[in-house]
């Protein structure tokens, strides 16, 4: 299996993970997850397991990391991906998963190991994969377990040249499939049919994974799923298609009418696709901020749901996760817009009563620029 990310580059983000534990203190750093890409970013292993904490990666700040996974089916999956020499199958395991406390003695064993069953150790890992903090918290009553997800989320927020590329051929792949799926849309269309052609589409391109968010609007309601039913004119949806590429998660996101719509609803999908393509002339690498470019949107939109009537989002981070720090861009967010950053912008907003209204996806900052990846055909009426 070809690794699009070189193993010099897991291994620098090792090396910078170890700074800045040094830097806090910390002895060493407990990383887990399952569908969550923690794990992942560090080692090249990526669970994405029903069970919860399935990986589970140990980095010392002085010493070799080692990966555990409490699923006997996964070893040989992950020494082949993993770029850690150190694998291993938690000790508890047999058929099926082995249980957390299993986990949290091998975990200690090897803390142990290294002389750290006393130190001040960083947890990073997001709900619902916390549930291996309770038993590592039970059995190292000597050691002093802190909060290290900043750590993690810092050196992910900026992306290599490697990452960004396959950033960008995520988002084409998503693109397509957007332009695919709306040119089968028609009066008679089952709802399904939709769906299916978008995954269809991600899947040809050798996605890992074709999510598809599609729901039909009531007014300002929204249904969060196709049902069995046709297309009808008049309808309108909103849809989505997030292709994971080699571990890198995009979106291309819209709202569309079937054959007519009201002047007011049309004019609010042009000043969507507008507020998101404007992004690129509002943001200068270095100097913009997240909360300043979420005022200079909101300025920049014509109708802005009243207050207490309404409301408005205009994106999140992303990455190796759908949802990567930032969650949500929001006006009082400090952090500057930096080179390798990628970000979901999609001015979405509800008025209430009248409609709910999305359009746009994938960003990706580099060379001093903001680029506007969801380039597909700009159509609202279909």
């Amino acid at each position: 299996m070809t690794m699009e990310i070189p193993k010099f580059e897991y291994r620098e983000r090792i090396d910078k993970t170890k700074q800045a534990m040094a830097a806090r203190g910390l002895d060493a750093i407990v990383v887990y997850s399952f569908r969550f890409n923690a794990v992942r970013y560090l080692s090249g292993f990526y669970p994405d397991y029903s069970v919860s904490n399935a990986g589970l990666l140990i980095l010392p700040t002085d010493g070799e990391p080692t990966l555990l996974t409490r699923v006997p089916g996964h070893i040989d999956t992950s020494r082949k991906l993993a770029v850690i020499d150190d694998v291993r199958v938690c000790k508890g395991s047999s058929m099926g998963a082995g249980d957390l406390d299993s986990l949290a003695e091998d975990c200690i064993r090897i803390l142990s190991d290294h002389g750290l069953q006393r130190g001040k150790i960083g947890l990073a890992g997001y709900v619902p994969e916390r549930g291996i903090e309770w038993p590592l918290r039970k059995l190292m009553k000597d050691a002093v377990l802190v909060e290290a997800n900043d750590i993690l989320d810092s050196l992910r927020q900026i992306k290599s040249e490697n990452e960004l590329k396959l950033c960008a051929k995520s988002a084409e792949i998503g693109n397509k499939a957007y332009d695919v799926a709306l040119d089968i849309v028609r009066d008679g269309l089952p709802e399904e049919k939709l769906v299916t052609v978008a995954e269809n589409a991600m899947r040809e391109e050798g996605v890992e994974v074709a999510h598809v968010h599609f729901g039909g609007l009531d007014g300002s309601k929204r249904y969060h799923l196709a049902f069995d039913r046709e297309m009808k004119r008049g309808d309108r949806y909103i849809f989505e298609v997030i292709p994971r590429y080699k571990g890198y998660t995009t979106e291309t996101v819209g709202t569309f009418a079937v054959g007519e719509a009201s002047q007011e609803i049309q004019e609010l999908f042009q000043d969507a696709t507008d507020a998101y393509y404007g992004v690129s002339d509002l943001v200068k690498p270095g100097q913009t901020t997240i909360g300043g470019l979420v005022k200079q949107v909101t300025k920049s939109l014509k109708k802005l749901p009243p207050k207490n009537s309404g409301w408005f989002r205009l994106g999140h981070g992303m990455g190796l996760d759908n949802l990567e720090k930032p969650d949500s861009l929001s006006e009082d967010d400090p952090t500057l817009i930096r080179n390798g950053m990628m970000l979901a912008i999609h001015p979405y907003y509800q008025i209430t009563g009248l409609t709910q209204m999305i359009w746009g996806g994938t960003y990706l900052v580099e060379n001093d620029k903001a680029k506007a990846c969801a380039n597909v055909k700009s159509r609202f009426i279909i």
